[in-house]
């Protein structure tokens, strides 16, 4: 799996005193990072990762006006470029004018590149990206094509965004969870040069890649909300270093839910349920507590027909018909076993429920309903075509045998 290391370029500002001139190079302030407990100088953060991860590839992003010459001066002012390269200040002033016009080339950044992979060794692609200013949404679009030109399918990805411009690290979170799920590409870090956090002369590059874990939850939550399997939960849980056995149990609960199976998922949830998050040791599991237990909400109903037909609902809402109404369904004939004190769990029991002439008539539309979803079938009940005509008679027609069954 390919490692590639992106990182923006911005522009720096000018010393004061100093004015914007046809040949001022911009460069910026040399400085001392420290990541992991290592130290290393550079005026320009990405120069000094490469060290630091040791990625396969490089990929330096940056607009037509960023001071692409200042990653040819970084290298000059390095042994890895003489300075007096020849090829290496021809190749600054011909960046100089273009990016102070606004005008940055395709081909120039090429040949940048080029240069940049000769002297570092390692593969480079200078690649320019569109600014977000005109259309936020098609910009956006843009700068992740632009992205997914350079990006390699299943790629390691570490993304520093310390020089690029003000938004840039929305646009890297935005990217990391775009080329996750388009290129199953996998997230190393986000990385940023606090500069401004200087102590005794020394930057923390920091972390931000725990922001996109919470996007992560988010995205988790939205996923849940639309199919109801909590099961995804689950890896993300074990990031958070809940036991393991927490973990697994709420995969076996999302697998006996949507097996019809309330009664084993009610099971399963308990340890979660029952879970105290630290906030210390887990502080996304904590912080995400509360959404989990409203969202498991229906395991904390008493009986096992009440418990189903909650479900039931829960599926509804969710636009799952078929499950609504096989909850439903199996919830009314749980309520009637518990009534006549017999056995929930008698399959025989429940198949002469299910088989009898005399059950009422919502549990009989329900049976048709259920044939009508599984076998799409077509046929001259009337009164049945016209609950199927749309989703909206569809919804409230089940949404009415529900409350009818609960209240029987």
């Amino acid at each position: 799996m390919t490692h590639i290391l992106i990182t923006h370029l911005g522009k720096p500002r000018l010393p004061p005193g100093v004015k914007d001139g046809h040949e001022q190079v911009r460069d910026y302030e040399e400085a001392i990072y420290s990541l992991n407990g290592n130290t290393f100088e550079t005026p320009m953060i990405g120069f000094g990762l490469i060290e630091q991860v040791k990625p396969d590839r490089v990929v330096i992003l940056g607009t037509t006006a960023s001071a692409w010459s200042s990653a040819v001066g970084v290298c000059m002012n390095r042994e890895i470029c003489p300075i007096d390269d020849e090829s290496a200040w021809s190749l600054m002033y011909e960046l100089l004018p273009l990016e102070k016009a606004d005008a940055m080339t395709a081909e120039m950044l090429d040949k940048l590149s080029a240069f940049l992979t000769g002297w570092l060794k390692l593969p480079v692609t200078c690649q320019q990206v569109p600014y977000v200013e005109d259309s936020s949404r098609q910009d956006t679009a843009r700068y992740l094509k632009a992205l997914d030109a350079v990006i390699a399918p299943e790629s390691r990805l570490s993304i520093d965004v310390t020089h690029g411009l003000r938004y840039h690290p929305m646009l890297a979170l935005v990217a990391a969870q775009y080329f996750a799920s388009i290129r199953k590409t996998q997230l190393e870090a986000i990385y940023y040069g606090a500069f401004d956090r200087q102590r005794e002369g020394v930057a923390p590059v920091l972390r931000l890649d725990g922001m996109l874990e919470v996007l992560n939850w988010v995205q988790a939550l939205n996923s849940f909300d639309k199919d109801g399997d909590y099961g995804v939960f689950a890896s993300l849980l074990a990031q958070d270093t809940v036991p393991s056995e927490i973990c697994t149990s709420i995969r076996q609960a999302a697998y006996f839910e949507r097996i019809t199976n309330a009664s084993q998922a009610k099971q399963k949830l308990t340890s979660l349920r029952q879970h105290h998050f630290d906030a210390n040791t887990q502080p996304l599991g904590e912080l995400f507590a509360p959404a989990l237990m409203e969202r498991t909400d229906w395991a904390n109903v008493a009986g096992r027909g009440n418990t189903e037909l909650r479900l039931a609902e829960e599926y509804l809402e969710r636009r799952d018909y078929l499950r609504a109404v096989i909850y439903a369904q199996e919830g009314f004939i749980s309520k009637r076993i518990y009534f006549e004190r017999g056995d929930e769990n008698d399959f025989d029991h429940r198949d002469e429920i299910s088989k009898s002439d005399e059950n009422p008539t919502a549990f009989t539309t329900l049976k048709r309903l259920r044939n009508a979803l599984v076998h799409g079938l077509r046929n001259n009940d009337k009164k049945l075509s016209q609950q199927l005509k749309d989703e909206a008679n569809l919804k409230n027609t089940i949404k009415q045998l529900i409350s009818e069954i609960k209240q029987g």
